[in-house]
């Protein structure tokens, strides 16, 4: 006679339960903070989202031990991949099952058309939407200038995100690369008389436009009398201390793109950029701006007309470098 096996003093046997975990890098091998990362059982009908740490890392706990599907949802599935794997050790689990829900309704994979806001370019619209910059498209259909910032009210299509997952394990790290999209902070030091400021101790102090500070950075200016670091699409404002012999000299920075160097407010920023005052005017062309704009023609060896000409426009643009 067979045993009776419905006492209730049997427990069943716990289903076997592990974690998983994904590394975030980009082109530079750095970690990458803040990524979206969705996992998915292999009917699609339940989803688990994180977002990876400040050391680009995510952790999916309480797993059964099956494959899932990875995918980043706010990325482009042609500019991620995963690029290598390793076994974890084996060790107990006691996190409780993973809480896994129904997917949420992905409102950034339609494609959008964007009205741009005026100094913006295709990097950062492409950063911000999860594409490559040469995806985003003029209204006509044609490719963006990619070093031009964009006019208000100029209409980019952005197209939609291509969905795409790859098979990952649980008991194993992945690492992802995602395709970086780099942004770069130049500042030129000069002295009283225009000349480059060369091997100049510095502290760059950044935050983020969430408030976030992140680590402070130090180096020298270059031969060339540049400050230049690679910093994220995300950074808002900042803070440059310069060590000049005894003393200590603070720049306050605006990270933001200036308008179009044709627009008579995109001429003052960079002219305010380059140290040469326009005394806070906006609007219309007036005396501070025509005084500042003189200053720099003659500081370059140009006609001291102080005009808004294609000439001085050219070699603004030039020497600002956007």
């Amino acid at each position: 006679m067979p045993a009776d096996t419905s006492d209730g003093a049997v427990a069943p046997c716990p289903l076997e339960r592990g974690g998983l975990e994904v590394l975030v890098v980009g082109d530079d091998g750095k970690a990458l903070e803040g990524v979206s990362l969705e996992l998915a059982e292999k009917d699609g009908k339940r989803v688990l989202r994180s977002r990876t740490d400040e050391k680009g890392h995510c952790v999916f706990k309480g797993l059964l031990l099956k494959p899932f599907d990875l995918r980043l949802p706010k990325v482009d599935g042609g500019i991620w991949h995963v690029v290598g794997e390793q076994v974890l050790e084996k060790k107990k689990e006691d996190a409780p099952p993973a809480p896994f829900g129904a997917p949420p309704e992905d409102k950034d994979v339609d494609g959008v058309v964007y009205k741009a806001k005026g100094g913006e370019n295709a990097s950062v619209l492409a950063y911000r939407y999860g594409v490559a910059p040469t995806a985003l498209r003029r209204e006509d259909g044609r490719p963006l200038d990619l070093e031009r910032p964009l006019r208000q009210g100029e209409t980019v299509r952005v197209p939609a995100l291509s969905r795409r997952r790859a098979e990952v394990q649980t008991g194993r790290r992945y690492i992802v690369h995602r395709a970086h999209i780099p942004f770069s902070f130049v500042l030129r030091l000069r002295d009283e008389y225009h000349g480059p400021r060369l091997r100049v101790p510095y502290l760059l102090k950044l935050k983020l436009s969430d408030g976030q500070e992140l680590p402070h950075r130090e180096g020298h200016s270059d031969d060339e009398g540049r400050v230049v670091e690679s910093i994220p699409p995300e950074a808002a404002e900042g803070e440059l201390v310069l060590a000049s012999g005894d003393q200590t000299e603070r720049v306050l920075l605006k990270l933001s793109l200036p308008e179009p160097i044709d627009e008579t407010d995109g001429l003052r920023e960079r002219l305010d950029n380059l140290g040469f005052n326009c005394g806070g005017e906006s609007g219309a062309l007036g005396e501070k701006t025509r005084a500042a704009l003189r200053w720099f023609q003659y500081a370059l060896g140009l006609e001291t007309t102080g005009e808004a000409d294609d000439t001085t426009r050219n070699a603004l643009r030039a020497l600002h470098g956007s």
